[in-house]
């Protein structure tokens, strides 16, 4: 039993030699060790989560690097704290922060839609791809059921019309009444009834129940394919990828990063948006920051699931690893062996019927129920041509034999037309064109989308957090006072300059503390041109200033109306 086809090698996409190179710390990468012993089954396990928690490790310990540098402040770490760019910064870090900024932000925009466009559409065709597939093999495996399922059904109808048969040819008396008749009239027969009458008493008692006895293990076989199928096109119907919720992700990966980019261009140009500054403070911002640590989470454990299906595309030793391997082993994990029909039947399909075909029997069973059909057929051919009216007047009984033989050759021949159907079924061009969908879909689409999916999260995630290291580029620069403190220029925020304008000199002096603030900028030397610094709310303190005349120094002076600088001396 064997038809031809065109023998395809099963060829590795890139996606899977990447995802295969994973490491597992020295666990074990035989996807079929999930069906063997829980031993077996935790090591495997053990070595995909190692990989996918790693990534989730170091993102996460960036992002605790990140909060160090905010708790540190900008002072020991700088522009790391999150605190805003001095204006007229005499370096061009501010320039090249936003710019590294800005390229991180674009390229976290291009793998969010790379997301979608590789891998969300890669899974959504290898979801629907494995679900027709299991469907198609559900309606073959079901018709080998059916016809399996009529076999024992003609074949017990078979069996009782035998039993019956053979009970009145066992009492003797016909083939004895039909012996007689022919030595008295050897010329009304031309044929030998009594020998053909032997001849199919024996050929009934060898062929059993007229069932091949390859038939309970053929559906038992069924039975397993068809759960097995019916389990992976359930998964896949529950997995639901449509349009919508590739915008769900998509949408807010792109309108966040805009909003801060926004905020770069016009923190550069100095224009002065607070309610916009407001807004990326806190909303923008701190959604920005959950959805890249969802991303970074997301392509730990897309990495998990990715690792499973190369582990499961590239099966075997050697280098022809391959799906089939994998699947060969998933069987042999089940318990099953070289032996059993199951076991067979699944190598010899993947294997591209190249070995032995596992349906021999059927053959052997064709040949068995044609034999004993042809019998039939004599023995009633025999009868017909025996005068049958005289020998049913003699032999009464051989009439019931007559009409239990029709109800047999009725039985035999859907036997027979059952054994053709299903030689038809199993044909090798039927079954191993429904394998390449199903290897299309786990072994093409599904590990390039899971690749690209992991791949995408993983740029999302690093960009994600080098734009909130980086989140002083959407900041508005501050500038820094004569005294070296810092004030912000966004309106309505109370600075530094604002807050000295309120106080007087007095209010100044008279609030110094040497313990905090060190000398006092407004006490001059005793020694100095011989003055000293009174205070001017009272009067007795007040010095002579004709000393002040004589060095040249204006009675008064306001320094560019600095409240700071005393008026008097």
């Amino acid at each position: 039993m064997s038809d031809e086809i065109n023998e395809q090698a099963y060829i590795e996409v890139s996606a899977t030699a990447a995802m295969r190179r994973v490491p597992r710390f020295g666990r074990s990468s035989d996807f079929s060790k999930l069906f063997a012993s829980k031993e077996e089954a935790a090591d495997y396990i053990y070595g995909l989560l190692f990989a996918g928690i790693m990534v989730i490790a170091l993102f996460f310990t960036w992002t605790i690097v990140l909060l160090v540098f905010k708790c540190l402040g900008k002072k020991k770490v700088g522009f790391l704290s999150g605190s805003p760019f001095l204006k007229k910064s005499s370096t061009r870090r501010p320039y090249i922060c936003r710019i590294v900024y800005l390229l991180a932000a674009l390229c976290l925009m291009i793998f969010s839609i790379t997301f979608v466009t590789e891998g969300l559409t890669n899974l959504r065709t290898s979801v629907t791809t494995v679900i027709e597939s299991a469907r198609n093999i559900n309606t073959v495996v079901n018709d080998v059921d059916a016809v399996v399922k009529d076999v024992q059904t003609f074949g017990s109808n078979a069996s009782d019309v035998r039993d019956e048969f053979l009970r009145i040819l066992s009492a003797g008396t016909v083939l004895k009444c039909v012996a007689d008749q022919e030595l008295a009239n050897p010329d009304n027969t031309g044929r030998n009834i009594t020998q053909v009458l032997t001849t199919l008493k024996e050929a009934f008692a060898d062929v059993g129940n007229f069932q091949p006895e390859e038939a309970d293990e053929l559906l038992n076989a069924t039975e397993f394919i068809m759960e097995s199928s019916q389990n992976v096109g359930d998964e896949a119907d529950n997995i639901e990828i449509g349009d919508w919720q590739s915008l769900i992700i998509l949408i807010p990966y792109l309108i966040m990063p805009m909003l801060l980019v926004i905020g770069v261009v016009l923190s550069y140009l100095g224009i002065q948006k607070p309610m916009l500054q407001c807004v990326l403070t806190w909303v923008v911002h701190p959604i920005f920051i959950i959805q890249v640590i969802f991303a970074y989470c997301m392509s730990g454990a897309i990495l998990i699931a990715a690792s499973a299906n190369a582990d499961f595309c590239s099966g075997g030793e050697g280098e022809q690893k391959s799906p089939n391997q994998t699947v060969e082993n998933i069987i042999e994990s089940l318990g099953y062996n070289q032996d059993d029909l199951i076991y067979k039947i699944l190598s010899f399909y993947i294997g591209q019927c190249t070995s032995v075909t596992p349906f021999a029997f059927l053959d052997d069973y064709k040949e068995t129920i044609g034999n004993v059909n042809a019998l039939v057929v004599d023995f009633a051919d025999a009868v017909t041509a025996a005068a049958t009216t005289s020998l049913s007047e003699v032999c009464g009984e051989v009439t019931a034999l007559d009409k239990l033989n029709a109800v047999v050759l009725r039985s035999l021949a859907g036997l027979l037309n059952n054994v053709k159907d299903m030689k038809d079924i199993v044909k090798c061009s039927n079954i191993v064109t429904l394998f390449d969908p199903v290897y299309n879909g786990t072994c093409t689409y599904s590990i390039t989308g899971v690749t690209w999916a992991w791949a995408s999260f993983a740029v999302v995630g690093a960009m994600g957090l080098v734009m909130i290291m980086l989140r002083s580029a959407w900041k508005i620069d501050i500038e820094a006072d004569p005294y070296g403190n810092e004030s912000s220029t966004i309106p309505g925020e109370f600075t530094v300059d604002q807050a000295l304008e309120t106080e007087t000199v007095d209010d100044v002096y008279t609030s110094y503390d040497p313990k905090k603030d060190g000398d006092n900028p407004f006490e001059e030397p005793a020694d100095a041109n011989g003055l000293e610094y009174k205070d001017s709310s009272n009067p007795q303190n007040q010095t002579n200033i004709e000393g002040v005349y004589s060095s040249g120094v204006p009675e008064t002076s306001s320094h560019d109306g600095n409240p700071m600088v005393p008026s008097q001396y």
